[in-house]
């Protein structure tokens, strides 16, 4: 038996689906030969929140319980960035780091030490309230973008980069992503490309 497969052994995660993702998981983050690539090009590692490298080297030389104490999986974008400029990634083999987060997120859900970094991760899981939310008759939709009045950005109805602000602002009066935010940042909302 190799390291991984003994570290991998012992856990305290179970079950057999669990134990398979592990095995996963250690297989892809012993590609890495700790370039730093990842870390420079992350959105997040740049914002010091979050490091790429930090947790594939944590995920070879510590338990899996204890890499996922010490790093935050939530606070990664899944962006791919990592991936496209890793050099041991290619074809979705190696270092597949969005693979990793995803399958680590899968595992740590499970996990019931993790399970307040989870819950405050997710907004409290408000969102699962928001069906129960938007069938209610009483819900006054008003214009929550003001606080971009008199910044001198431009605005359009139409464009290939979309401003998503998410629903519960426009359901309540509180700011996006103040309390919990997943990456721990200060923003009023995220970027993302609109499919036209």
């Amino acid at each position: 038996m190799t390291e991984s497969d003994d570290k991998v052994a012992g856990d305290k995660i179970k079950g057999t689906a669990s134990i398979e993702k592990l095995r996963k998981v250690n297989a892809a983050a012993n590609y890495c030969y700790e370039c730093n690539r990842c870390v420079n090009v992350c959105p997040v590692a740049f914002l010091d929140i979050f490091n790429p490298r930090e947790l594939i080297t944590d995920l070879t030389f510590l338990t899996p319980e204890e890499a996922l104490k010490n790093n935050d999986i939530w606070k990664c974008l899944t962006c791919g960035l990592c991936s496209i400029y890793c050099p041991m990634t290619k074809d979705k083999t190696g270092v597949n780091f969005t693979e990793i987060i995803k399958d680590l997120r899968s595992l740590a859900s499970e996990y019931k030490p993790l399970q307040d970094t989870l819950i405050s991760c997710n907004h409290e899981r408000v969102y699962s309230s928001l069906p129960k939310l938007m069938a209610e008759d009483k819900i006054e939709f008003t214009n929550k973008i003001g606080f971009l009045e008199g910044t001198g950005l431009k605005t359009t109805d139409k464009g290939e980069i979309g401003y998503f602000m998410g629903c519960v602002p426009f359901l309540t009066g509180a700011a996006p992503c103040v309390v919990g935010c997943p990456a721990g940042v200060d923003v009023q909302g995220y970027v993302s490309l609109i499919a036209e």
